[in-house]
C-alpha cells in the first residue's frame, strides 16, 4: 500500500489501531458509536468485541461502500497512484468482524 520505502508507515491502519485502543475497555454487551467511520473498518473491528456497532458518516459514498463490504465481504476500488494512473485494490471486511453486529447510518 505504501511504495516509498521512507514513506510515513506510522500512519498506516489507523482505524485498526483505533480499535485495538479501546477494545478492552469494552463489555460483550457493549453498544458502539462509530462518528465518522468512512468505509467502516474500525466498526468491523470493534464489532469482534460489542454486542451493537453504528458507524455514522456525512458521505453517502463511503456509507454506500461499508454497506457492500458488509454484505459481502470485500470491495474492488481503483486507487490513484499519480495523475490519471491508478492501480486495482481490494477493501476486505477484518477476518474476525461480525457483519450481523454492524448497522451503518448517513446524515448531516
Amino acid at each position: 500500500m505504501l511504495p516509498w520505502p521512507d514513506g510515513p508507515r506510522s500512519a498506516l491502519g489507523f482505524p485498526r489501531r483505533c480499535a485495538e485502543a479501546v477494545r478492552d475497555r469494552l463489555t460483550p454487551d457493549a453498544r458502539v458509536l462509530d462518528l465518522g467511520c468512512a468505509v467502516g473498518r474500525c466498526a468491523f473491528e470493534l464489532s469482534a468485541v460489542a454486542a451493537e456497532v453504528t458507524g455514522f458518516d456525512a458521505s453517502e459514498r463511503f456509507i454506500a461502500a461499508a454497506e457492500r463490504i458488509r454484505a459481502d465481504g470485500e470491495l474492488g476500488y481503483r486507487a490513484v497512484v499519480e495523475g490519471d494512473i491508478t492501480t486495482p485494490r481490494v477493501a476486505r471486511r477484518p477476518p474476525q468482524a461480525r457483519p450481523e453486529r454492524v448497522r451503518f447510518e448517513v446524515g448531516d
